[in-house]
Order: structure tokens, then sequence, then C-alpha cells
């Protein structure tokens, strides 16, 4: 699980929502992100998730693939707009740090990325950053 991207991301929500760590822009962010390419992934693009654990290869039903979307991608952005979260001055875009160690994490572990998602990762990674600057062209020209 290590692998996937919403693992790290969802432990972060929890972590912060449970109060071990600080609510950042940087979570912020990474949770609008996840949300928009996590609902695309599921619900326009369907792919089938393969979960490899020691041995066992388990192949989840849509509707399991959903009900996870909904608690790991969705859920953290439901509650980000629906509770007065703290906006602290650091900016959103350093959320660019954290996706690079899961990129490392990724290379060392020698995961191919095509298949990770089974979407090309450079779209991926171009769908992120895009998410990325739009948010931070609101938030620092057009917010303020």
């Amino acid at each position: 699980m290590i692998r996937y991207w919403s693992y790290w991301n969802f432990t972060w929500f929890l972590l912060a929502k449970y109060n071990m760590i600080e609510y950042s822009n940087l979570l912020k962010c990474s949770i609008v992100f996840t949300s928009c390419i996590g609902g695309y992934i599921v619900y326009i693009y369907p792919r089938r998730l393969r979960i490899t654990y020691l041995s066992y290869n388990i192949l989840p039903p849509y509707y399991v693939m959903v009900i996870g979307d909904l608690i790991i991608h969705q859920y953290p952005l439901y509650y980000s707009l629906t509770n007065n979260v703290i906006d602290n001055k650091i900016c959103g875009g350093l959320v660019t740090l954290p996706l690079g160690g899961w990129v490392l994490t990724n290379y060392l572990l020698k995961s191919d990325f095509d298949k990770l998602y089974g979407i090309n990762f450079k779209n991926l990674t171009l769908s992120c950053l895009g998410i990325i600057g739009a948010m931070g062209i609101y938030k620092h020209l057009i917010k303020n």
C-alpha cells in the first residue's frame, strides 16, 4: 500500500485531523489533487486496482473501489471544506516535496509507475502539477 499516494495522503490527513501534526496548506493542496485525480481514476477512467500484499493479489470489485474512493479520497476533501481549518502561511506548492519523497520511495522499490495506477505516469504528474499551479494562481494572485 505504501506505493500508492492515497495511502500517504490519507495517513497525513488522519494525523492532522487528530492533532498529531499541523493541518497545513501542503495537506490541503494534497487533498484537493488527490480527490480530483482519485475521482478521475475511479469514475471517469476506471481501472482494476490490484493490491499486492506479501504473495497475495487482491482484486476488489468496482463497488469496493467506489467506497474506498469516498472514504480515502473524497472524505478528506469534504472535511476540509466543512470544517474551519486554520490557514497557515506555508505555500501549498511545497507539497511537491512530499510528492518527491513518494516518487523516490517508489523508485527505490523499483515500482513500474505506469502500471501503478494503470495510467501514463507523465500524464498523472502533469495533472497534479496543473492542479497545484491552478491553486497557487488562485491563492497568490486572485484571492490576495
